[in-house]
């Protein structure tokens, strides 16, 4: 194992390696997060020393491989931007090799959120976890969302809009309270079967100010 657990500046040099170190890792992950299951399974049959080392073992070959997936986002963010036109004008691929879209796209992410990657290791560390890809994508997710959401109040503030004319009917949609919280890997918004990805960056308390609102 300690072959496959190596410092980021240890690692593979090129895509190629790289994705394999990576695919043999993932393998290998497996495996390891089987034997400490095993483990936490049939505590009584294993001391603390055993269950600790089955732990240390899976945890770090976990935070090798988020950085391996770092360093491969890296590489191909590197790859000349005019050879990708060129790949896109012929209708072909322009990623190297054993790599789809969205290896390419996730490994990106994670290539450029390095600090969030270190703050999930932490926090799963101190909780005795196992840091996984998707913890690191969803953190990212809710950061975007944020930025994009201040985004939005911003640009409804500057416009200040006021009604000053009257209607004979006025149509609104306002924004329900669904009682939950943007989750990136599950439902956006209501319960529903099917969630829909909705940025909302009004307020739930809506119907409140709608009772106070003044006819011009």
């Amino acid at each position: 194992m300690k072959d496959l657990v190596k410092r980021p500046e240890q690692l593979p040099d090129t895509v190629e390696k790289l994705n394999k170190y990576i695919q043999v890792g993932k393998q290998k992950l497996k495996a390891y997060e089987a034997k400490l299951k095993a483990v936490d399974i049939s505590a009584s049959e294993y001391n603390e020393m055993v269950r600790k080392k089955a732990y240390q073992d899976t945890f770090e070959l976990a935070v090798a491989l988020l950085y391996a997936e770092a360093r491969l986002g890296e590489l191909l963010g590197k790859i000349n931007l005019s050879e990708k036109r060129a790949s896109s004008a012929k209708g072909t691929c322009s990623l190297p090799p054993g790599i789809n879209k969205k290896q390419s796209h996730y490994a990106q992410e994670l290539s450029g959120h390095k600090e969030i990657i270190e703050e999930i290791i932490l926090q799963r560390e101190a909780k005795e976890e196992i840091p996984k890809r998707t913890d690191v994508l969803n953190l990212i997710k809710k950061l975007k969302r944020e930025q994009e959401l201040e985004k939005i109040k911003k640009r409804i503030n500057k416009e200040n809009l006021v009604i000053k004319n009257k209607y004979d009917v006025v149509i609104l949609d306002p924004p329900w309270k669904y009682g939950r919280k943007y989750e990136p890997s599950g439902s956006r918004v209501a319960p529903v079967v099917r969630p829909v990805k909705v940025i909302r960056p009004w307020r739930d308390n809506f119907f409140s100010h709608l009772l106070t609102f003044e006819q011009p």
